[in-house]
């Protein structure tokens, strides 16, 4: 059997290094989101920063967790509790790494120029509701659903954050 101080160490860790692996990923394509607003004059630039913040939530979740593991170090946890601590923070890096994952592919989304699709489009001469990626996606109206988007993706991240604190239970 294992260490439980083991145990809650690596958990510890993996919390930290998965959560800031989601984060990373997500903060790149909403950086890009960033810079293409601040060339367009549709949306406020200030506001362009709100998914380069909700992506680094991710990463404070981590954190959270892997604070308090790192508090229950000294308490001589049971053989049990190892194994808890461990999934913990498995729990919270893998849920805020898929959460980052999916952040990052809808900010590409949002971010890639579809001139390609577009050109199809006209060769067939299908007309299509708005597109995700049209330039207009950059004005407020578009920014909007960018930012409902972003909270549903960031949720995924924030229920691992709750399930992991329900298995590391009280002090």
């Amino acid at each position: 059997m294992s260490s439980p101080e083991l145990m809650t160490g690596l958990g510890a860790a993996l919390a930290i290094f998965f959560s800031a692996l989601g984060s990373s990923y997500a903060t790149v394509y909403s950086g890009a989101y960033t810079l293409k607003a601040q060339k367009s004059s549709d949306v406020n630039f200030v506001y362009s920063f709100a998914p380069t913040i909700i992506s680094g939530v991710l990463a404070i979740y981590g954190a959270i967790i892997a604070f308090l593991l790192y508090a229950r170090l000294g308490l001589s946890p049971s053989p049990e509790d190892g194994y808890k601590f461990f999934s913990a923070g498995l729990t919270v890096g893998l849920g805020c790494a898929a959460s980052g994952y999916g952040i990052g592919l809808f900010m590409k989304a949002v971010v890639t120029d579809d001139s390609a699709a577009k050109s199809a489009a006209e060769a067939t001469e299908e007309t299509s509701l708005l597109p995700l990626h049209t330039p207009t996606i950059l004005t407020i109206g578009g920014f909007a659903r960018i930012l409902i988007t972003l909270v549903f993706l960031e949720a995924i991240g924030l229920y691992s954050l709750i399930i992991a604190l329900f298995l590391i239970g009280k002090a």
